[in-house]
């Protein structure tokens, strides 16, 4: 006996024994429901050694690596309506709303984290070699401002270039003097400390160096007294005026998360604070542990009080899918093998359906086949009334000889 015909005949059992209802056959229309809805189920591909691993499309065993089979899709029965009085519903809470067509709104909450504008990072590099002196950042993490000292470097193949360059200015000689101050310009002396060398004939063999933004020291590369080397980077520096918030996106929804998709992110640690911004990109790996696709979502931070690591609950608003027949999601009955609804066929009479379900969210669930809009479905009650196709021995007393029943109230 087929799983379509023990859930309607169960549903009868129910009907007779604990609500004292009626069952009369459905009349046949041109294409009944279920007819509709057979046309429309797909074929299982199972593996032959483990019948465990099944799928919807032609594939490999992922544990024998044997091809899955073809298996030919049940079919279902025509079946009994099951007419319940209005007394008996009564009693049972059941309830009902009318599936509608629509577009599902594909909005979801998740969290984030706030992470560091990789693109806003900085390096600081030494122009000529040197020893490094009065080092003013000792470890990362500290915090710096814009234009603060961050180090100097005593060098002594700068002391030499600036000597030649005051021999040169006694010399007259244009052409080599500004090849002079290009040097002295690549070797990191700036315009105005070459200003000052011209004025004063004063040569200085310190060249400092300062912080080009607000921000945080995510490297460093250097200590008190060593050698720095031309062209190795010995500071980097997070300008943390522009962050990312990095969101987590479910598996399930990153197809509706597109770049330019509206966001709202709330700061637990900062009461009251909401910021409205946008996706600029879903990253492509999937992170198999918590199958979780990331979204980067800039976020301006001049007042820098957003720090990094902070906590962010975001609300995407994803882009809407195709039109669907739309239901209230705690109509779908779930068994783990299928999914179906109960359908009121007009009043006081109902029959299940087995529905494929698209995307869910708020509460509404997409009908992608077995129901049409515009019926009407059991959205309180229908587990009750489900229950009773689990027994077994009701069903086998049914299914002999007791076709018609005249229901009466409880």
């Amino acid at each position: 006996m087929n799983l379509a015909n023990n859930l309607y005949r169960g549903l009868a059992v129910a009907a007779l024994s604990l609500l004292g209802v009626a069952c009369t056959e459905a009349p046949a229309p041109a294409e009944s429901p279920l007819e509709h809805a057979e046309k429309h189920l797909e074929p299982t591909y199972v593996c032959p050694m483990h019948p465990e691993v099944t799928s919807d499309q032609p594939g490999e065993c992922p544990i024998c690596g044997m091809d899955l089979v073809e298996q030919a899709p049940q079919a279902l029965d025509e079946v009994a309506e099951v007419e319940v009085s209005p007394a008996a519903a009564a009693s049972l809470g059941v309830r009902v709303e009318t599936a509608r067509l629509g577009r599902l709104d594909r909005s979801f909450r998740t969290v984030g984290t706030v992470a560091y504008d990789e693109r806003a990072t900085v390096e600081v590099q030494v122009r000529a070699e040197g020893y490094v002196e009065a080092l003013a950042v000792r470890a990362e993490g500290e915090a710096v401002r814009r234009g603060q000292r961050l180090f100097e470097v005593f060098s002594p193949r700068l002391a030499t270039a600036q000597r030649e360059y005051l021999q040169l200015l006694a010399s007259g000689d244009a052409a080599l003097l500004s090849a002079a101050e290009a040097r002295l310009v690549a070797l990191g002396l700036t315009p105005a400390a070459i200003g000052r060398l011209r004025e004063r004939g004063e040569i200085e063999p310190r060249v400092a160096y300062h912080s080009p933004a607000r921000g945080v020291v995510l490297a460093l590369g250097l200590r008190e007294g060593a050698l720095a080397a031309p062209g190795a980077s010995v500071l980097t520096l997070a300008d943390t005026s522009r962050l990312w918030v990095i969101a987590d996106v479910p598996e399930s929804e990153a197809a509706a998360v597109a770049t330019g998709a509206m966001v709202e992110l709330v700061f637990p640690s900062l009461p009251g604070r909401r910021v409205s911004a946008s996706v600029e990109e879903r990253l492509p790996a999937l992170d198999a542990r918590t199958r979780t696709f990331q979204a980067r979502i800039p976020l301006a931070n001049p007042s820098h009080e957003i720090a990094a690591g902070m906590r962010v609950d975001v609300a995407i608003q994803a882009e809407p899918g195709s039109e669907q027949v739309l239901v209230p999601l705690e109509a779908v009955i779930r068994t783990g093998d299928e999914d179906r609804v109960l359908v009121e066929t007009r009043p006081g009479a109902y029959q299940a359906r087995v529905v494929h379900v698209g995307n869910e969210s708020g509460g509404v669930a997409e009908i992608l086949h077995g129901i049409e809009a515009g019926e009407r479905v059991v959205v309180s009650g229908q587990f009750m009334l489900d229950s009773e196709t689990r027994v077994s021995a009701g069903l086998a007393r049914f299914g002999e000889g007791h076709d018609h029943h005249q229901g009466h109230d409880p």
